[in-house]
Parts: structure tokens; C-alpha cells; sequence
């Protein structure tokens, strides 16, 4: 829904929610460059804003995606360097996209 505007729809068998777990836009400033664009917290279920879907009986037409897919690029060398509030894991240039990292402990954690 978009406004009053119904976008996509389905039928009584799909289920929705407003997650309020889930929060679009939030950019907590993590480095003077980066934030995150969007917060969740896992930590507590949110049972609130649930609700059950309408019935709109309606034909729309769809369209292809616009943007390519991602790609998975090779891995970049990195620093780690221990701040007095956690980890800051430098990949020596700005980019953007999926972060996946590998992580590996000479102790138990």
C-alpha cells in the first residue's frame, strides 16, 4: 500500500505485519562515512501492528526489475583495529553492497 494505493495484492492466504522490530532510514552514525539504512531487533517479538490482509480484486500488470543483480566480488584485505566502543574492520576503500565476512577465533568465544 502506498498512500491509499494498493500496489500488489494476492489472495486470503498470505499473511502481513508491520513489523515495528523493523525500522526503514535509520542511519546511526557508525563512522564519520557510513550508517546503517535500516535498524531490527531481533532480541524482543513484536506481536503489535499485525493484521489481517484485504481482498482487492483488481488486474495489474507487473514490470521487470530496473537494476542489475548484485555480484559477490573477491574478498579484500582487511585491518582490524580495537576501539574503545568494539571493532573497527577497515577494507581499505568505500563501497557498497552485501558486507560478508569470515571470522576466526584463536580462543573460544
Amino acid at each position: 500500500e502506498c498512500g491509499k494505493k494498493i500496489l500488489l495484492t494476492s489472495d486470503e492466504s498470505v499473511r502481513c505485519s508491520r513489523n515495528l522490530n523493523y525500522r526503514s532510514g535509520y542511519c546511526k552514525r557508525i563512522t564519520p562515512q557510513l550508517g546503517y539504512s535500516f535498524y531490527y531487533d531481533n532480541t524482543v517479538f513484536c506481536d503489535a501492528g499485525r493484521a489481517t490482509p484485504a481482498t482487492v480484486y483488481e488486474t495489474v500488470s507487473f514490470r521487470e526489475r530496473e537494476l542489475a543483480n548484485l555480484k559477490l566480488g573477491a574478498r579484500r584485505q582487511t585491518t582490524v583495529t580495537e576501539r574503545e566502543d568494539g571493532w573497527l574492520i577497515d577494507l581499505g576503500v568505500e563501497t557498497v553492497g552485501f558486507l560478508d565476512m569470515d571470522i576466526s577465533c584463536d580462543e573460544e568465544c
